[in-house]
């Protein structure tokens, strides 16, 4: 984080908090900045709105706040990035109205639990990666209808992935790897922006079909290695124009692989089918692809003469 966020203008038209950092200088080396007593006075002000909102100021300082005015109310970013943080987190945080965007990335001493999501909150980005949360993930999760960034890696989240993210139409980016999940998997095709989907080294469990990546035409990656996914690849459920990886490998997959085309995937990059029970001919349209750079097929059934 060594690069200095960007802010709005300032706009003196408004009746509300001016531009904090501004006031700041940024030390890099640091990752903080070393506000002037002006912009810590306002600061302490607004602040003591947030509190009224139920934080307790304890709670309240955990976090850098960037209090940024926008459509006459200020909103919230919660920053904490390789920083000394406490043990636990106060899930009072999570249900903040104006909450837009939390990030806890590299508090690894941190702990806490996801709460309920208010209905209809603001947040858009949420960021746990190596950090002590733990618990499971509640139903409210798509209730953030904004909600665009979710990465939650880390060994210590388990139980279902809940159908609810379904509602979230705005989602670009899912990282749920290395986790504990034993679910299914939901249905994405209401993400129609999404770019990433990583279930990585989970527990997952059922067949892979079409309803869950139908019409996502901007998706580039789909990782669902080291989980427990059966039945038969069918590559046409990923026929997607922009889609570069798909990594399927150390699950529980079986038959031929079948649906194939060089048309149907014109930008893979890489196809990871290793550590299966796949049987049958390598189809010939493996070797057409030409974005194809990685193909790995060991540690299955296959058969025939390439």
């Amino acid at each position: 984080m060594s690069t200095k966020p960007s802010l709005p203008m300032e706009d003196k038209s408004r009746d509300g908090p001016t531009d904090l950092m501004k006031m700041s200088d940024y030390d890099p080396e640091q990752n903080k900045y070393n506000q002037t007593h002006e912009a810590q006075e306002e600061k302490t002000r607004y602040l003591d709105k947030v509190i009224k909102k139920g934080l307790t100021r304890e709670e309240s300082e955990q976090v850098l706040l960037i209090l940024l005015f926008r459509n006459f109310n200020f909103f919230l970013t919660f920053v904490l990035v390789r920083t000394i943080s406490p043990p636990k987190f106060r899930k009072k945080i999570f249900q903040v109205s104006t909450l837009e965007a939390l990030d806890l990335l590299y508090n690894r001493l941190l702990q806490g639990f996801l709460p309920q999501f208010p209905p209809n909150g603001s947040l858009h980005t949420l960021v746990l990666s190596n950090t002590n949360f733990s618990g499971t993930l509640p139903d409210s999760i798509g209730n953030p209808k904004m909600l665009s960034r979710i990465k939650l890696p880390g060994y210590n989240f388990k139980g279902l992935i809940s159908n609810t993210m379904a509602n979230l139409t705005q989602l670009v980016y899912l990282d749920l790897s290395s986790n504990l999940f034993t679910s299914t998997i939901p249905s994405f095709q209401m993400s129609k922006n999404i770019t990433c989907i990583d279930l990585s080294y989970n527990s997952l469990t059922g067949h892979v079909t079409s309803a869950h990546f139908q019409g996502l035409s901007n998706l580039l990656n789909i990782d669902l290695a080291h989980n427990s996914f059966n039945g038969g690849i069918h590559l046409s459920f990923f026929s997607l124009p922009l889609l570069q990886k798909i990594q399927i490998s150390n699950n529980q997959f079986d038959g031929p692989v079948i649906g194939f085309s060089n048309e149907s995937l014109p930008s893979l990059d890489t196809l990871d089918l290793s550590r299966n029970k796949l049987q049958g001919s390598i189809p010939s349209s493996f070797f057409e692809l030409r974005s194809l750079n990685v193909l790995s097929l060991f540690f299955n059934n296959f058969s025939g003469i390439i």
